[in-house]
């Protein structure tokens, strides 16, 4: 099991984290305002340095540009990077894994009836990892609802999955 945990703004917060037992400490980054969690570059780039080699560093990217995604990447330099925005479709993904590599790519999915296990299959090829989560209404995202979807699909898509899935819990 690993321990992911996200929306780390700040150095001690993201060394007490990684002291307590975190994995991976995700980070937000975005625009100010965005959302509460978001954080800059090089905020991002300081709490890296703060936590390695204890934990890695994962970053939630909420844009659809593959360019703009690429120069975050190149800017903080984390292990994973951790798209969620709905309209990356599988060859975009592909493009990025490509573009960042050494840096893993965890791909975020929401449940939604019938098209799941449809992205699920879509990203085997162009991702490390995926993360299933509820679907945020309304968001450009997954993610952040807090509601429970059908666990028999997180059941089904780790049957299916080639890739190490990652129940979101938030």
């Amino acid at each position: 099991m690993i321990i992911h945990i996200y929306s780390i703004t700040s150095v001690p917060d993201a060394v007490a984290t990684a002291e307590a037992g975190a994995d991976l400490i995700g980070l937000v980054i975005a625009e100010p305002g965005v959302l509460p969690e978001a954080i800059s570059n090089e905020t991002a780039r300081e709490i890296i340095a703060a936590i390695r080699p204890r934990a890695r560093a994962s970053v939630l990217s909420l844009s659809d540009d593959r360019d703009e995604i690429c120069a975050m990447v190149d800017a903080v330099r984390p292990d994973v990077l951790h798209l969620n925005a709905r309209e990356i479709e599988p060859e975009d993904c592909a493009w990025i894994r490509e573009r960042i590599a050494p840096v893993r790519l965890l791909r975020g999915i929401a449940v939604t009836a019938g098209e799941t296990l449809t992205e699920v299959d879509a990203h085997q090829d162009c991702a490390d990892y995926l993360m299933i989560d509820s679907g945020a209404k309304g968001a450009p995202f997954a993610g952040k609802s807090g509601e429970t979807h059908e666990w028999k699909v997180s059941r089904e898509v780790v049957k299916r999955s080639r890739l190490p899935v990652i129940l979101a819990g938030g």
